[in-house]
C-alpha cells in the first residue's frame, strides 16, 4: 500500500529527537529521505574535536543538500582541562558550508584567534547567539564577537566568563560600547539556566545545570552590568536573569553595587533566583537580597515580570528544589507591593510567581496582610509545569 507523502511526513514529524528512529525512515525509502535529513540535521550539535568536525565537513561534502537545512548549531568544548588536548587541530573549515544558521550555541568553546575568525566569516546569519562556559582572549575580544553578528537579537551569555588577558577595554570602546554591538539587540540573557534534557524529578534539579557559574567574583559582575549599561537605556525590551552565590544574593548585590537600574525599556522580565537556605522571615539575607534586586527595577514599559525561586538543599549543597507556594510567606511582600506600584511599573499588568504545592495558601496570606495588593489582580501564581 503506497502512503500519500503528506501522511508519512507527519508519521516522521512525530520521530523529531529520536536519531535511531529517524535513521531507519532514512533505510527506508528515498521519499523519506528529504523529512528525515530535515529534522536530523535543522538543529545539530557537535562536539568540537578534530574527528568530530573533520568527520561531520565529509558530510556536507558529500551531501551538499544538508548545508541548507542547518539551521540551529551547537558547538560544545571539553568541560574539563583534562581533555583540552582535543581542541588540538580541530577544523572550522567546516562552516564556510552552513549559510544558513541562525542560532549558534556555543558551550565551553575556546574563542581565540583563529576560531573566532572563522566562526565571524561564516556565520553571518545569526539572530540568537548563547555562549556558556567559553574562553575568550579579552573582554574586548568578546565585545568583538558579539558586533560581528549585524542581525543578533537575543544574545545569552553566562556569568563564568573568562579570558586569558585581564586587561581593561580600550577608552573609545568603554566610552561608547553600545556602538560596537548590534543595532537589533533586544533580548539579554544573563546566567545559564538549568536543563531540562533529562527526565527526572519537576522538585529537583542539580544546582549545576540550574546555573553555570554563579555572580561570584567582581569581574564577571562587572561585565554583566556594562553589557546592561550599553543596552538597556535605548534597546534592552527582554531580559532574563539567572542569579545565585555561595556567598549570597545580598552580599553579591551590595558588595558589587549590581542593579537593573539601567533597564528603562524593558516589557518583560524574567528573575531566576537560587536561595541558599527556605526563607523564614523577611530579614533573611537572601530574601533581602532578593527584594533589593528588584528595588532596582523600575521600568515605565515593564508588562510582565516573571519570578522563578530555587532553594538550595541544606543536606546536598549539588542540588536545588523549587519553591514551595507557603514558603513565600516570609517575603516581605509590602515592600515587594510597594514596588509595583504605578509610581515605579506603571505598566505592570503580571507579577507571574512560579512555586510548588497549595497556591491558596500564599493566595490568602496576601489577600488577609495585603488586601489592596490582592484586589489589583496582579500578583499570579503559577504551579510551575515543565517546559
Amino acid at each position: 500500500m503506497h502512503l500519500p507523502p503528506e501522511l508519512t511526513d507527519i508519521v516522521i514529524d512525530h520521530l523529531y529527537g529520536d536519531q535511531h528512529s529517524l535513521s531507519a525512515c532514512a533505510l527506508t525509502c528515498r521519499e523519506w529521505l528529504p523529512t528525515v535529513r530535515y529534522h536530523r540535521f535543522h538543529h545539530t550539535s557537535l562536539p568540537v574535536s578534530r574527528d568530530s568536525t573533520q568527520r561531520f565537513h565529509e558530510v556536507l561534502l558529500a551531501s551538499p543538500e544538508i548545508c541548507i537545512l542547518v539551521q540551529s548549531l551547537e558547538l560544545h568544548g571539553p568541560v574539563g582541562s583534562a581533555e583540552v588536548h582535543t581542541w588540538e587541530n580541530a577544523s572550522y573549515t567546516f562552516l564556510t558550508l552552513l549559510p544558513a544558521v541562525a542560532r549558534l550555541k556555543l558551550v565551553a568553546v575556546i574563542l581565540e584567534d583563529s576560531v573566532q575568525g572563522m566562526l565571524v566569516t561564516s556565520l553571518r546569519g545569526v539572530t540568537q547567539l548563547a555562549m556558556y562556559r567559553c574562553r575568550y582572549r579579552s573582554f574586548q575580544s568578546l565585545v568583538t564577537l558579539i558586533g560581528s553578528f549585524p542581525s543578533l537579537h537575543t544574545l545569552s551569555l553566562s556569568f563564568g566568563i573568562k579570558w586569558r588577558f585581564h586587561f581593561p577595554l580600550p577608552a573609545s570602546v568603554a566610552s561608547d560600547l553600545r556602538s560596537h554591538l548590534p543595532a537589533g539587540l533586544r533580548t539579554l540573557r544573563l546566567g545559564e539556566p538549568r536543563s531540562e534534557d533529562h527526565a527526572r524529578s519537576s522538585e529537583i534539579v542539580t544546582v549545576r545545570e540550574m546555573l553555570m557559574l554563579e555572580i561570584h567574583t567582581k569581574r564577571t559582575v562587572h561585565v554583566a552590568q556594562q553589557l546592561l549599561n550599553a543596552l538597556s537605556s535605548d534597546t534592552l525590551e527582554a531580559l532574563e536573569l539567572d542569579v545565585g552565590g555561595t556567598n549570597g544574593l545580598l552580599r553579591s548585590i551590595e558588595r558589587e553595587g549590581f542593579t537593573l537600574a539601567p533597564c528603562t525599556r524593558l516589557r518583560t522580565c524574567m528573575l531566576r533566583v537560587l536561595l541558599r537556605y527556605s526563607p523564614s522571615h523577611n530579614n533573611d539575607p537572601d530574601v533581602r537580597g532578593f527584594v533589593t534586586l528588584l528595588a532596582t527595577l523600575a521600568s515605565p514599559l515593564l508588562k510582565t515580570l516573571t519570578l522563578s525561586l530555587y532553594i538550595q538543599d541544606a543536606e546536598d549543597s549539588s542540588t536545588a528544589r523549587r519553591v514551595r507556594f507557603d514558603e513565600l510567606q516570609a517575603f516581605d511582600w509590602a515592600s515587594i507591593g510597594a514596588m509595583l506600584g504605578p509610581t515605579r511599573l506603571p505598566a505592570l499588568q503580571k507579577l507571574l510567581v512560579e512555586g510548588t504545592g497549595e497556591m491558596a495558601v500564599l493566595e490568602d496570606y496576601i489577600r488577609h496582610v495585603l488586601p489592596a495588593l490582592y484586589a489589583r489582580r496582579v500578583v499570579q501564581l503559577v504551579p510551575y509545569t515543565r517546559r
